[in-house]
């Protein structure tokens, strides 16, 4: 099992509402798991209203061409990421909380162009929100603070563009685009 729970495929289509889900393990033998919530391969989900708590490795995974939609949902204590995000479109986050993760409140990664408004993304490992590889999008309105490292951080060949987030309190920067990137930060 890759997760707790799973929307694989064109079948895995569907709204979770109202959901907790938590306490998902790692198994480093067949290197699976540790994730609450998985939808991939093409599936279609909105997840309103959801928790994610206390998985090994995230709290919820776009991952593979997944049309997502994670709304009003809360992922916390996760041993890596709130929300991790790769190689996946029309994908939404509003009004995710996502707090004291091990590594990233939000992880946006690969061909993915999310848009990302109104999250508050506090007390994580690193940064509040990452793009890396190649990721894009826009990241607006957000609040991401009091991590040991950055704010927001686009990072490899990233080119989001970061508009009106309110990122104070962290460790370095408030927001770090690295060498190779392209972000863009704007004030509201």
């Amino acid at each position: 099992i890759d997760a707790g729970v799973s929307l694989v495929g064109e079948w895995g289509s569907g709204e979770l509402l109202d959901c907790a889900i938590g306490g998902a393990k790692w198994d480093a033998g067949k290197k699976v798991g540790g994730v609450g919530l998985v939808a991939k391969s093409g599936g279609k989900a909105e997840l309103r209203d959801c928790w994610a708590a206390g998985n090994s490795r995230a709290g919820i995974r776009s991952c593979n061409t997944a049309s997502v939609a994670i709304l009003n949902a809360r992922t916390c204590d996760n041993g890596q990421f709130g929300v991790l995000v790769l190689d996946a479109n029309e994908v939404t986050l509003k009004a995710v909380e996502a707090e004291s993760n091990g590594e990233y409140g939000i992880h946006i990664r690969g061909n993915t162009e999310p848009s990302i408004d109104g999250c508050n993304c506090t007390k994580n490992g690193n940064a509040g929100i990452a793009f890396v590889d190649h990721s894009s999008g826009k990241a607006a309105s957000n609040v991401c603070r009091e991590k040991r490292d950055n704010g927001n951080t686009a990072a490899d060949t990233a080119a989001p563009s970061l508009e009106g987030n309110q990122c104070g309190g962290n460790a370095k920067h408030r927001i770090r685009v690295s060498a190779g990137s392209r972000g863009e930060s704007k004030r509201a």
